[in-house]
């Protein structure tokens, strides 16, 4: 990035927005967001295997740090997660906590959890026997069971095993202190973002918004983001019919990127005009632009928390109303259970720096610009956050959510006009999110 340019480089009349090319981007878009989003509402389907387990156990944690609280309510809490367990590998990580919290309806109901979903390894056979009220578990099983099943082989023996037990209790309050606090501040931040809401609004008439719709660029921007999005889908199905990696989706993050960019100016849009239009320069400086991301992002939480309401709900009615919601979930979870630090910190760069800067350059810039020139803002904000959160792996139910985040951002390319803001605050988002999945589920 650089200074912003000057303005007045841009031809004097603008080009038209609806052409062929720009319907046939819009047909793609279409085309590309309903075939990333849809995903099954419920049903083991839902959640891939490894997720549903990382999420067991995150939740496990969580609940080992109520039982020291609140015994009778980590057993009720437990029966709600039955929905991740369909597979052998949830059956034996649920087991496990049903075994640790020595309930002895938890322990029936963990056999039928066994039996229901049987397989050929030693620690199902040790699981079962547990729940049949054989003696103790030997030094070897214990080493067998951290072995096959990590986290949950500690749960499962920390019964009769006070070593276990403490390293269990320990890591369940650790959680458990940390979500604490989390909420504490979350909840410190919504209400001074609900005080600086009201203030713009009030004030709205005073607010300068410093966006000036794209004229050069109009739908080749938008032609721009379907070559960004064609290339993204194409290029992470290869990848993973090729195996798949984290280093592999940075390569297809940074090609798609690329492609993007390159479109308009191959068609002729100067480099100068490309960076003015899609927000690609410093505004009134980093820090100033940074700063007045943090206060839109503390501002924008009621609307966040309106949107994750609303996922609440879908959750709710695609549970069918008995037991715990629907879960949702990301596939970075499952990549975080047990990952190396290395592993955690390539990560980190992916969803805190790497990610953050192309989906602000593609989906405020390119999508918002182009959008924004043709439709008022607030037809352009909500399009372009359904765009946002559709192409999102976690599915039709936390479109709501994402959309909350993404009306964010785009209120803050809307009013800062340069892309700084919306960068900063979206790495600083995602980077908390994984610094709580380290904790959690990490190795």
């Amino acid at each position: 990035m650089s200074s912003i340019p000057p303005p007045g480089s841009s031809p004097a009349s603008p080009v038209p927005f609806f052409t062929p090319g720009t319907i046939a981007a819009l047909v793609a878009i279409v085309f590309c967001l309903v075939a990333v989003a849809w995903r099954p509402l419920s049903g083991p389907e839902a959640v891939s295997e490894t997720e549903s387990t990382a999420l067991l156990e995150l939740q496990s944690k969580l609940l080992t740090g109520v039982a020291k609280v609140d015994h009778p309510r980590a057993i009720e809490e437990a029966r709600k997660l039955k929905g991740l367990a369909a597979s052998p590998a949830g059956a034996k990580a649920l087991a496990s906590l049903y075994l640790y919290l020595q309930d002895d309806a938890l322990r029936g109901e963990a056999r039928q959890l066994l039996e229901e979903a049987p397989d050929d390894s030693a620690a199902h056979a040790l699981l079962l026997k547990a729940t049949q009220g054989s003696p103790g578990m030997s030094a070897q099983d214990s080493t067998l069971l951290a072995g096959e099943l990590g986290w949950f082989g500690d749960l499962a023996t920390a019964g009769g095993d006070e070593a276990a037990r403490a390293r269990v209790e320990e890591t369940g309050t650790r959680l458990l202190l940390v979500v604490g606090l989390a909420g504490v501040a979350t909840f410190a931040a919504f209400g001074i973002g609900l005080v600086l809401l009201t203030v713009a609004i009030l004030a709205r008439d005073r607010i300068k918004f410093r966006l000036e719709p794209a004229l050069q660029g109009r739908g080749i921007y938008l032609q721009a983001f379907a070559i960004y999005l064609i290339t993204m889908i194409v290029g992470g199905e290869l990848a993973g019919l090729a195996g798949g990696s984290v280093a592999s989706s940075s390569v297809v993050i940074l090609i798609s990127l690329l492609a993007g960019l390159a479109y308009p100016v191959l068609r002729g849009v100067r480099w100068s005009d490309l960076r003015r239009e899609l927000g690609l320069h410093w505004g009134e400086g980093f820090w100033r632009e940074a700063g007045a991301g943090v206060i839109a992002y503390v501002a924008s939480m009621p609307i966040m928390a309106i949107g994750i309401g609303f996922t609440v709900v879908l959750q709710a009615l695609a549970g069918g109303g008995e037991g715990a919601p629907q879960a949702i979930s990301h596939p970075i979870l499952g990549i975080m259970k047990g990952a190396s630090w290395p592993m955690v910190a390539l990560l980190g760069i992916l969803a805190a720096v790497q990610g953050p800067v192309v989906e602000e350059i593609m989906f405020r810039g390119a999508l918002y610009g182009s959008l924004r020139s043709r439709f008022g803002r607030i037809v352009s904000l909500v399009l372009m956050a359904v765009c946002f959160a559709a192409v999102h792996p976690q599915g039709l139910l936390a479109i709501p959510a994402l959309m909350g985040l993404a009306l964010a951002f785009g209120f803050m390319r809307e009013w800062r006009s340069s892309l700084v803001a919306g960068i900063v605050t979206h790495g600083l988002h995602n980077g908390m999110l994984l610094a709580f999945l380290a904790v959690a589920v990490g190795g």
